[in-house]
């Protein structure tokens, strides 16, 4: 954390569907910022094939219980092509769009499978939150001085 600003960086390998068939290992790098607690800039690296995207994430507040996520999402892809031989057969006007759908699809997948945990963590008490979280309450907490929490 660097004062309203917390940054996180790790490293991914997960199984994905293709979406003609078949399946692919995505191995890569995620760099993501919050800036305050309005939005959220991720930047994802694809070691293979040198895909790039960046993900927004702009939580609102609905009411104490929820909060409505407007999302977007860019890719970057100049030298997708030659990672592959079946992808230079595609016309990269086509490529592209087809990608992104692809890729804002397995983005909301991911925020949806994210929400279901995030409905428990809201009622964990603050001696129950385990030191990553924590961590993040007492970041968090900057932006609600007079709400402060004593965290385990």
């Amino acid at each position: 954390a660097r004062g309203r600003e917390l940054l996180a960086r790790y490293s991914f390998a997960r199984e994905c569907d293709l979406p003609f068939g078949g399946r692919f290992s995505a191995v890569g790098r995620f760099d993501s910022r919050v800036h305050g607690l309005g939005l959220q800039i991720t930047d994802v690296v694809a070691q293979a094939t040198g895909l790039r995207t960046r993900h927004l994430v702009l939580p609102t507040p609905i009411d104490d219980r929820r909060c409505l996520l407007t999302v977007a999402l860019s890719v970057h892809g100049d030298g997708l092509p030659a990672a592959s031989p079946w992808l230079r057969a595609v016309p990269k006007g086509l490529l592209m769009p087809m990608i992104t759908r692809y890729a804002m699809r397995a983005f909301l997948e991911d925020l949806r499978r994210d929400a279901a945990g995030w409905g428990s963590a809201q009622e964990a008490r603050p001696e129950h939150l385990n030191s990553r979280l924590a961590g993040f309450a007492r970041w968090a907490g900057q932006f609600f001085p007079a709400a402060t929490t004593r965290l385990a």
